[in-house]
């Protein structure tokens, strides 16, 4: 069950639950999610016309039998392509905006209970999804760059070795990242975990506190070599074997 804690909160829940049920509509008809949910094919009509919004223990009964029928997991297994190099391609879904709000939902269900100020991404495939997850829980979101920006003049920085002939260095403007934040940090694929730690660095380096890791896809298993951070979730949408 999500975990809520104020006014604004149980609002800003029963409107998400809305929306979940308008992004299912596109897949679902009205008596399938009737089926589904056990509510009456007329108030799920008007709950997604916005005549009405469903009480904050309507919204969690909509909730869990939404997730309990729809797995994310199985749309996004489905809708990568998994190359025989080993490359994963997920534009199918970061360039589809009815996906990723709902990993967005889904985001926000894992992480519901711990406390988010921004979302951190490494440019350039994980934007999409940071960004729709960031406008979910509705705090700003941080772009790590792999170039300075001649407007800032303070950055934290971490770099790391990608290949014998290349390092990766990623910078953040330190206006961005005070004490006081938790951060949520979003990419799309991890293979070596190098890039999230270098992140987490970055977090480091500023005080913050670090909130969690959402990976929508992982291939193989060498990253957690690397991302042992104890209690605090690491949490991978799917995984896909590691090929020779």
């Amino acid at each position: 069950m999500v975990m809520i804690s104020s006014k604004c909160e149980i609002l800003k829940f029963r409107l998400m639950v809305v929306e979940q049920l308008r992004l299912l509509k596109r897949m679902y008809s009205y008596r399938e999610l009737a089926s589904m949910t056990g509510i009456p094919e007329t108030v799920l009509c008007r709950y997604v016309k916005g005549s009405i919004i469903p009480s904050l223990d309507q919204a969690e009964k909509l909730w869990k039998s939404l997730n309990d029928v729809v797995d994310v997991r199985s749309l996004v297994r489905d809708r990568i392509e998994v190359r025989e190099n080993g490359v994963v391609n997920t534009s199918e879904i970061l360039s589809d905006p009815y996906m990723l709000q709902l990993i967005a939902h889904y985001a926000y269900q894992k992480f519901a209970g711990r406390r988010v100020t921004k979302v951190l991404t490494p440019e350039v495939n994980g934007i999409p999804l940071a960004t729709s997850i960031a406008l979910t829980l509705q705090v700003p979101l941080i772009v790590a760059k792999r170039s300075l920006d001649a407007s800032v003049d303070e950055y934290y920085d971490d770099s790391f070795v990608q290949s014998p002939v290349s390092v990766v260095t990623f910078y953040v403007p330190r206006s961005m990242l005070k004490r006081r934040d938790e951060v949520l940090i979003v990419d799309d694929v991890m293979r070596t975990g190098k890039t999230i730690r270098s992140l987490i660095n970055i977090v480091n380096k500023a005080r913050a506190s670090l909130s969690g890791v959402l990976v929508l896809v992982a291939i193989g298993d060498e990253w957690k070599n690397k991302l042992d951070l104890g209690d605090i979730p690491i949490e991978v949408v799917v995984s896909v074997p590691l090929r020779p």
